[in-house]
């Protein structure tokens, strides 16, 4: 999962919690930063991780089922609006699949919300992203920056 030396400069943790459930083991982590133009140019705004290490392999592929069907965005506080286009992360794990979103604020600033699950052998991983559009996607041609990539691969990493 996401630690605090992984989110940098002016997060805050909000949750770090642990538990089992009918998948298995499981541990949770939430940071955010606040919404000025100053933070928000430091990388996302929101940063959610939750990671199982399953009971054996089908049951993990089983989760990653359920968590890759998941709409809407369970992790957001955020209103989601439609669709971010142009965006192809880099997919990490066995299995992988990933959902997105965007939500234009009064002050006509685009934020995107997105939502990662990976598996690699009994471990699944989700990760969900929310920050300014200009840190995920280029200003100028609005394809995938590659800066979302660091956090899923921090989690990949570890799994």
């Amino acid at each position: 999962m996401l630690t605090f030396a992984d989110v940098g400069k002016e997060a805050t943790p909000y949750k770090d919690e642990s538990g089992t459930d009918k998948y298995g083991k499981w541990a949770l982590t939430r940071f955010e930063r606040d919404r000025s133009n100053g933070a928000s140019a430091l990388g996302p705004n929101v940063m959610h991780s939750k990671v199982w290490v399953a009971k054996d392999l089908e049951t993990a592929k089983g989760l990653f089922k359920d968590e890759s069907a998941k709409k809407g965005f369970p992790e957001r506080t955020e209103s989601a609006q439609g669709t971010v286009e142009k965006i192809k992360p880099t997919k990490f794990g066995e299995e992988f699949s990933f959902d997105s979103a965007f939500y234009q604020d009064g002050d006509d600033k685009v934020w995107q919300h997105y939502r990662f699950v990976m598996r690699v052998g009994n471990v699944v991983a989700v990760v969900y992203l929310y920050g300014r559009e200009e840190f995920f996607q280029d200003k100028k041609d609005h394809t995938w920056t590659g800066q979302g990539d660091w956090f899923t691969s921090a989690v990949f990493h570890r799994m």
